[in-house]
């Protein structure tokens, strides 16, 4: 479904899509379900990467990589991690990009589907993006025995088998894109988004090219990482953090750039 490409982005067509949780399973920030029309634009095909922020900081003088990122993400097609919203702002400037608007991200995340819970479809796919289950309450692998299971053949598999068993982040484009030849929509790290962030947004949200509220606190992030449950996977979940965050939740915070047709 790619419609145009340039260098290492996807452009992704203009249209309209229903925005928000279809399934009634999520948070009430992610109602009420709202159409939402968006003039095309371009988004990266992956998340950026440890080589490529490294570039950025060697060009620009810009605060160094932190190194207690590579217990996480260690090699340098790992997704970069440790970076708060102005980070990557700056980052998008250097590089003639942007953070994608929160409406946009979504709707590229869907791939072109409608109404689905995943970039893939509505069942969860340990095949299809990086996550974990620390709260063994998601549908898959939900008894004390298969969580065992799994954990042996994790164990027993070798480093090129174990494709849906990372412990930490993944490297970028690792597992299967989506619709609009996008990888890593869900999972793998949280990515930032341009809007800031308020839980009643979409109650008022306008409905042409959305761009969040004018002001706030907090900065949305969207997508869940290699931490999180099926839960937060899903393409209508929201979660946010401070700008300048300085938090733990840096280990799964990343990002990709956008820019104008």
């Amino acid at each position: 479904m790619q419609t145009g490409v340039r260098n290492d982005m996807v452009l992704i067509p203009a249209g309209q899509f229903e925005m928000g949780d279809s399934h009634q399973e999520g948070s009430h920030d992610e109602s009420p379900l709202h159409t939402v029309g968006l003039d095309a634009f371009y988004i990266d095909i992956h998340l950026v990467s440890i080589r490529q922020y490294r570039d950025f900081v060697q060009q620009t003088n810009h605060r160094p990589i932190p190194e207690w990122i590579s217990k996480f993400s260690p090699a340098d097609n790992h997704p970069i991690i440790g970076v708060d919203w102005h980070d990557a702002i700056t980052y998008a400037k250097w590089a003639g990009k942007r953070l994608p608007t929160e409406a946009e991200w979504e709707y590229a995340a869907r791939g072109g589907l409608k109404k689905k819970r995943y970039p893939w479809g509505d069942e969860i796919d340990r095949t299809s993006a990086n996550f974990e289950n620390p709260s063994g309450d998601s549908k898959w692998e939900n008894t004390r025995q298969q969580r065992f299971a799994f954990w042996l053949r994790r164990q027993l598999k070798s480093d090129q088998e174990q494709e849906d068993t990372w412990s930490k982040t993944s490297p970028v484009g690792y597992f299967k894109p989506n619709g609009y030849g996008l990888y890593d929509m869900s999972g793998n790290v949280w990515e930032w988004c341009a809007d800031w962030y308020t839980p009643d947004f979409y109650q008022h949200s306008p409905t042409k090219n959305p761009k969040g509220p004018s002001s706030g606190t907090y900065r949305v992030l969207r997508g869940g990482s290699w931490h999180d449950d099926w839960y937060n996977l899903r393409v209508a979940a929201r979660t946010s953090d401070r700008p300048e965050s300085t938090s733990y939740l840096q280990q799964r915070q990343g990002f990709r750039c956008a820019a104008d047709a």
